[in-house]
């Protein structure tokens, strides 16, 4: 039975029923919703549909007198008793184990039930402890396939705009707590919202907002704090899906992220083809690897991020802007500067440019 041949036959099996319930899974765009919402028909005898979606825009549009039943993250406790449910500890120790596990879950109730599931078949103190260590190495290489899976599917239905922004967040570390105006900022510098999609009214500005509120509705971002009128001042990615981002954000050569002591031999063939790079810390060991080996006119975008350096660093990335002259975003918010290099004053197609000196962060953004 086809699509079409179904839409026809379930009305009137429906109607023969009676009362009703229906619940539908996984709704992802209001059209498919509209096709499928005539099969069921409505004889006001209290039948009630029940849909859920990863869009909140779905839920909202679905009808204009439905309930929208927005789903939270677990507390710390209602997390742990999840996480029981499945691998309950038996001593002291593994508990102890446990609970430090189940928080870095963050409340999201599928880590937590992967995690459990991992847990189950051995409750040995040696292998939770194991587990512990490599907590998310080991849930990818265990049964985590189904939550980057599911998260696949989420970003496989953005639109190709709204999967560069999505991307972009694996450049930001585990945990960071990202300011909601500098990451709009940088989406529209990176050149991923741009004057020729800007509609009749519509700035660039508020495209960005627009694409930060979406990636919100679908839970691929946190929201973190709010400010006095409801805008999101910061968010933050959750492991996971940040897992996600940058494994993505490598095949579809968007960035790379270049962390100490995680390089290794064929990391300069990682670097060839991707116009940004992002480092978390040492500096020269980065300058040293593309030195000879890699064309720094193809780097578009530099970001130092995640620990806060010195006068050393800063003198070698002077030497860096010599080479990088096509750049066209830097940010280095953690590299210290008491005044802004008169170096950077080569680079003639920078349109961003954040730094930090004393305690205060500095952006300018350069629209042509």
């Amino acid at each position: 039975m086809d699509e079409h041949d179904l839409l026809q036959y379930l009305p009137k099996l429906l109607q023969d029923r009676g009362c009703y319930l229906a619940l539908i899974d996984d709704i992802w765009d209001i059209k498919a919703w509209n096709q499928m919402k005539i099969a069921f028909p409505n004889q006001k005898n209290s039948s009630r549909i029940i849909i859920t979606t990863r869009n909140k825009k779905v839920a909202e549009m679905a009808n204009d007198k439905c309930f929208v039943h927005q789903l939270r993250f677990l507390t710390e406790h209602e997390s742990w008793e999840l996480f029981c449910k499945g691998a309950e500890p038996t001593t002291p120790d593994m508990e102890k184990l446990g609970k430090a596990m189940v928080g870095k879950c963050r409340g999201l109730p599928l880590a937590i039930v992967v995690l459990s599931g991992l847990l189950l078949h051995n409750r040995s103190y040696d292998y939770w402890s194991k587990v512990k260590q490599h907590i998310w190495r080991h849930l990818k290489d265990g049964k985590s396939f189904q939550i980057e899976e599911i998260v696949s599917l989420s970003f496989n239905d953005l639109s190709p705009k709204m999967r560069d922004c999505f991307l972009y967040l694996a450049r930001y570390p585990e945990d960071h707590e990202i300011n909601s105006d500098q990451l709009m900022l940088l989406w529209i510098a990176e050149e991923f919202i741009t004057e020729a999609e800007e509609g009749e009214g519509v700035i660039m500005e508020d495209m960005a907002e627009n694409c930060l509120k979406e990636l919100i509705n679908r839970n691929l971002l946190q929201v973190n704090k709010l400010l006095w009128n409801g805008q999101v001042e910061s968010c933050r990615v959750h492991d996971l899906v940040r897992d996600l981002a940058i494994k993505k954000a490598k095949e579809h050569k968007l960035l790379v992220v270049l962390e100490s002591g995680k390089h290794h031999p064929e990391l300069i063939y990682l670097l060839e083809g991707q116009p940004r790079h992002v480092i978390y810390n040492e500096i020269g060991e980065y300058l040293k690897l593309v030195e000879h080996r890699f064309d720094a006119l193809r780097l578009h975008s530099l970001g130092v991020v995640n620990f806060l350096s010195g006068k050393d660093e800063l003198k070698e990335m002077k030497l860096a802007f010599a080479r990088f002259k096509n750049l066209k975003v830097l940010d280095m918010t953690s590299v210290y500067s008491d005044r802004i290099p008169e170096e950077i004053g080569d680079l003639i197609h920078l349109k961003y440019l954040a730094l930090v000196g004393g305690v205060h962060t500095t952006e300018f953004l350069r629209r042509y």
